[in-house]
């Protein structure tokens, strides 16, 4: 899905965002790590479009400027399921039925997204649900327009949303169909939960998945190493040897 083509945004701790794209057009994942090392965001995001100069990426008025290419299509499955069981969060704030519903959602939407892709990915989104992430060209669903590259992007993610809309998939059409959305970087963290937004796989790695192994796997205390105590000496008193 060429990450050096993205666009990439941080949230710092004062609630104000950077383009990283403004220090470094072409960025590498090995230098985004260094910069959310840096800055220590609380959140970071990506583009689901590439761009031919990531570092122009401003407005949508703007947008063609920076020439945009083909990138990802993001079906965003963090729909509202509350009303649907009785809703409770746990002690990280997440609502496991939810998830579970959640689950059931996204692997539907997998099925169908299988008879056009073979390659796609699904995310944890480290809080409400699922993304499905695939890699997308606009001219396999509309006629690309050169003189109006981002329009073509619209009008394809359009199409597409709604073929999936037609087929039974339940998913955030508004924000699923915008060229110029953002969503989290996988493997950061999300700063409402501190959990990993993380990478699952494809279906059947999610089959193979309860919602609680799901967030033990997001749960980011596993990687701090405990700190290592030196060996404890104890001394028997005399008679008790």
């Amino acid at each position: 899905m060429e990450p050096r083509r993205k666009h990439y945004r941080i949230e710092v701790e004062s609630g104000r965002f950077l383009k990283l794209n403004r220090f470094r057009n072409r960025i590498r994942p090995e230098k985004l790590r260094t910069f959310l090392v840096k800055y220590a965001p609380t959140h970071a995001y990506m583009s689901v479009l590439g761009w031919l100069f990531p570092e122009r990426v401003a407005g949508r008025q703007k947008a063609n400027r920076a020439y945009p290419l083909d990138g990802t299509f993001l079906l965003d499955m963090d729909v509202k399921t509350d009303r649907f069981h009785c809703h409770m969060l746990n002690r990280r704030g997440v609502c496991e039925g939810c998830l579970r519903l959640a689950q059931f959602n996204t692997l539907n939407a997998c099925n169908i997204v299988e008879e056009n892709y073979d390659e796609y990915l699904v995310v944890f989104s480290g809080r409400k649900g699922f993304n499905i992430l695939l890699p997308f060209s606009a001219e396999d669903w509309t006629h690309y327009r050169p003189t109006d590259p981002l329009k073509t992007q619209a009008a394809a993610r359009f199409k597409y949303a709604l073929y999936l809309k037609h087929r039974g998939v339940w998913f955030d059409f508004k924000t699923s169909i915008d060229p110029l959305r953002v969503h989290s970087v996988p493997s950061s963290l999300n700063a409402e939960t501190n959990l990993i937004v993380k990478p699952i796989g494809r279906r059947a790695d999610m089959e193979a998945l309860s919602i609680g192994r799901i967030l033990d796997l997001a749960n980011p205390t596993r990687f701090i190493h405990p700190p290592e105590f030196a060996p404890i000496k104890v001394t028997l008193k005399p008679g008790l040897g």
